[in-house]
């Protein structure tokens, strides 16, 4: 991602809370001002519309979310998911805010559903990475089922105890990998 401005970091970070706690359209521009502290103008000058500053959100989060899955030397599959599951303990009890997006946006706006799909396949990509570094066979179809756990896990947060979604999440991941 290109390097943001103060200002731009302010906007994107109050937007992303926002939006991750009453969806994008509920969270109105007026709400984004006051709570990222700029002037209408500085907002406007950065991003066209709400919508661009939806992208730049997702994108952002993107970046985040990526960066934080491999924060540390441990390169495996099994700190990547461990990774995965302290994020949503962290950072993201209400749910995926890129499936949130694809919600909202689904008939509206396809850029925003592109970069979805796009996150969607970047995860998928990383997890076939780390299946293929530690030699398992049937990469395509493990690093599916895995993405499908680990997506059942960002949606089962808002629902359920973080101690039974993590062991859940490890013990089904542990079953599809022992069981290629």
């Amino acid at each position: 991602m290109t390097k943001l401005t103060k200002k731009q970091e302010q906007l994107i970070y109050s937007a992303n809370q926002l939006f991750d706690k009453q969806g994008f359209s509920a969270t109105g521009i007026d709400q984004i001002i006051q709570a990222s502290n700029v002037a209408t103008m500085t907002l406007y000058r950065n991003y066209k519309s709400k919508d661009d500053l939806i992208v730049a959100v997702l994108k952002y989060r993107e970046d985040v979310y990526m960066n934080f899955l491999e924060n540390n030397n441990d390169k495996s599959l099994n700190h990547m998911i461990e990774q995965h599951l302290e994020w949503l303990k962290r950072k993201n009890t209400n749910g995926c805010l890129f499936l949130k997006a694809m919600e909202e946006f689904r008939h509206s706006n396809q850029d925003i559903v592109d970069i979805v799909s796009h996150h969607k396949i970047k995860v998928a990509k990383l997890i076939e990475e780390k299946l293929e570094n530690e030699n398992y066979r049937n990469i395509k179809d493990l690093a599916k089922k895995l993405l499908f756990i680990l997506e059942g896990s960002t949606s089962m947060i808002e629902h359920m105890d973080f101690a039974d979604v993590k062991s859940i999440t490890m013990s089904l991941s542990k079953g599809v990998l022992n069981n290629e």
